[in-house]
């Protein structure tokens, strides 16, 4: 809604947003305080904020904007800008965009298995990345993540083999069917298992 702001839609689902953002708020007392939780926190609550104003919902607007401003500052920053990008458990932090090839070194922590960026915005468009802990599967993407409206593939450069798909598709990802797979136009399919967090 915030990528593509359409009235309808917005009024259709600000409901559903809203009771996201409660939630969120109230799931805070059981997040870790590192800046990572505290700052995800925030920028979530700013996105919930920008659609409240966007309504019209003033009252919930300030309440959301002062939860966020609240995480920023337990983070140690005022925007999220505090907590260097670099310090982020994230591949997105050693990303290079130049002349429309996007570099992407393998520097991510090595208990990482798979990871994933769906439609990542990039030069006029977006780009799904799909690690299965052996290629780097890419597909240029320019509108929502699963649409059929790709376009051909952006140069991807990476350290490692790389697999050009035409479209790369997210699947199970609803909250009562939970059962994630990416799959490529070639027939290339990934299900990513998932490991409990460390103590």
């Amino acid at each position: 809604l915030r990528r593509h702001p359409d009235v309808a839609a917005l009024t259709e689902h600000y409901p559903a947003a809203s009771l996201c953002a409660e939630a969120t708020i109230r799931i805070r007392r059981h997040l870790d305080d590192t800046p990572l939780a505290l700052v995800d926190f925030a920028l979530a609550l700013q996105a919930a904020a920008q659609l409240a104003e966007q309504t019209g919902d003033g009252v919930n607007e300030a309440r959301w904007q002062s939860e966020a401003a609240y995480a920023f500052g337990a983070a140690g920053s005022e925007s999220g800008a505090g907590v260097p990008i670099s310090s982020l458990p994230s591949p997105i932090s050693a990303f290079g965009w130049n002349r429309n090839t996007l570099t992407v070194p393998g520097m991510w922590p090595g208990d990482w298995d798979w990871w994933a960026l769906v439609d990542f915005p990039v030069g006029q468009g977006g780009i799904t990345l799909v690690w299965d802990g052996e290629t780097l599967h890419t597909a240029r993407t320019t509108g929502p993540s699963g649409k059929a409206d790709t376009t051909p593939p952006l140069a991807v450069t990476f350290d490692g083999r790389v697999q050009h798909h035409n479209r790369l598709q997210v699947l199970g990802a609803g909250e009562d069917d939970f059962d994630l797979r990416f799959r490529g136009g070639d027939g290339w399919v990934f299900r990513p298992r998932f490991h409990p967090p460390k103590s």
